[in-house]
């Protein structure tokens, strides 16, 4: 067993480890499209607490403010739901956050 979580085992996964401190992965697709994860802490050099996403789109569409983002959340088990913002520009998001809790 992996020391690294894994989502959809059908998918090339690639395994990052990170240090204490803010820290950014950014990722490219063929196609030219750009997401960064900035994996944040609540205190300085500490362990990150949540992961901060934003989509910035292909470099050609780089606009002046941020690029907005539509969102999606899904949910399972006793509290399943199924969530997303309306695809109209005003409703979209520019950054999603996660927010790594212990339960």
């Amino acid at each position: 067993m992996s020391e690294f979580a894994t989502f959809n085992e059908k998918a090339k996964h690639i395994n990052v480890e990170i240090g204490g401190g803010w820290t950014t992965v950014s990722v490219k697709t063929p196609s030219g499209k750009r997401v960064t994860f900035a994996f944040v802490p609540y205190e300085s050099d500490g362990d990150p607490q949540c992961v901060d996403v934003q989509y910035q789109g292909k470099p050609e569409e780089a606009v002046e403010e941020f690029p907005k983002q539509k969102v999606i959340l899904f949910g399972k088990g006793p509290t399943y739901y199924h969530w997303k913002l309306d695809s109209a520009k005003e409703d979209k998001v520019t950054v999603t956050t996660v927010l790594m809790e212990d339960e």
